[in-house]
């Protein structure tokens, strides 16, 4: 069997040969089967005869099977667009069809990206990370289907933790230490992180001396 492409060349036609016996092989036809179909490269999609006649041994009684070339209508190519994009954007699409036909995706890696529920020509990031993403136009009368794929980096999202300014009357203990963020996107908050900041001062002791001291976080 064999396909090809709207208005592009044919293929070359071949054939396979089984029920050789005593090593014989193709080689030892007389004569090798002609190929031939009615299919042209102008032809609109669907599926043509591939008919073999005309071989010739002395040995072999041949029956002949058909194949199949199927015409698959014009070619698709796609234009992908960035492959890399931020923890935070919006639903996007990554590719276009040479056709103007709608894209769709699969993705390998449901914890980074997949399907827009309310779009499915569109991607919904999930997570950072690296996936394979395979973009899918199954063609219509005209066009025959087609699909590419590229790899979709997803870059972490900036977070800023900052500390925040502490004051303490000299003699007196260490009040609690409060930090702020800057940076969650999707809703998210500080009890989204898989580990909670800790807090912690330059100013050692219960009572350190009079002064300003460094609070930071890690």
């Amino acid at each position: 069997n064999k396909t090809v492409y709207q208005s592009e060349p044919l293929p070359d036609l071949t054939y396979r040969a089984a029920g050789f016996v005593y090593g014989d092989t193709v080689s030892s036809l007389i004569a090798p089967p002609s190929l031939a179909s009615t299919a042209t490269s102008s032809d609109v999609q669907g599926s043509y005869p591939i008919t073999a006649s005309g071989a010739a041994t002395n040995n072999y009684s041949i029956t002949y099977i058909d194949g199949v070339l199927s015409v698959l209508g014009l070619r698709q190519t796609f234009t992908l667009t960035d492959s890399v994009r931020n923890y935070g954007d919006p639903d996007f699409s990554m590719a276009i069809a040479s056709s103007g036909l709608p894209v769709t995706y699969s993705v390998d890696s449901a914890d980074i990206a997949n399907v827009s529920v309310s779009d499915s020509t569109l991607l919904h990031i999930t997570g950072a990370g690296l996936t394979r993403v395979v973009a899918i136009q199954r063609g219509n009368d005209v066009y025959g289907a087609s699909t590419d794929s590229v790899f979709l980096r997803i870059n972490k999202a900036a977070l800023t933790i900052t500390a925040q300014d502490a004051a303490i009357v000299y003699g007196e203990p260490a009040p609690p230490f409060v930090v702020s963020y800057q940076g969650f996107v999707n809703g998210e908050h500080a009890s989204n992180l898989i580990q909670q900041p800790m807090v912690s001062s330059t100013a050692s002791g219960e009572h350190p001396y009079p002064g300003t001291y460094l609070t930071q976080g890690y």
